[in-house]
């Protein structure tokens, strides 16, 4: 259901919820089995982010065997995206975005939006939030100054 490349290679992830890492000439070098289906997988930097269909967050450092639980949605997860900082953002069906910074174990922001979220799409200041019925969302990050 998701590919992303890693650090070493590329990252598969199916509906089974198994996780595959593979080396850049394709050999699988390793395997995680999650505990359900993968329904958004980025990566960046050497961290790997997923959310799964009962709305659990878990991050892996690539290199690591254990992946760490993070607080995540009630209901389905959906989505997920890196900022450029190296936060992501995740959405569900719940209507929550939940924003992570990789390193504490809960979200350091969380944003209601009045539908559940099918997908989500970032750039340097503008978060794109898809939700059920066709609606769209945009959020724009201020400036530091």
């Amino acid at each position: 259901t998701a590919v992303v490349i890693g650090r070493r290679g590329p990252i598969t992830a199916s509906v089974d919820g198994q996780m595959r890492f593979w080396n850049r000439r394709g050999v699988l070098v390793d395997q995680l089995q999650t505990s359900s289906p993968i329904v958004g997988l980025i990566a960046k930097e050497g961290l790997v982010a997923w959310v799964q269909a009962d709305g659990g967050i878990r991050i892996l450092r690539e290199g690591q065997s254990q992946p760490i639980q993070l607080p995540g949605h009630h209901g389905a997860g959906r989505a997920l995206a890196f900022r450029e900082d190296g936060y992501f953002i995740s959405g569900g069906e719940d209507g929550r975005l939940l924003v992570y910074d990789g390193v504490q174990e809960g979200p350091v922001q969380e944003i209601s939006v009045p539908a559940p979220v099918h997908d989500l799409a970032v750039s340097e200041r503008v978060l794109a939030v898809a939700c059920e019925g066709g609606k769209i969302f945009l959020y724009r990050r201020e400036s530091k100054k």
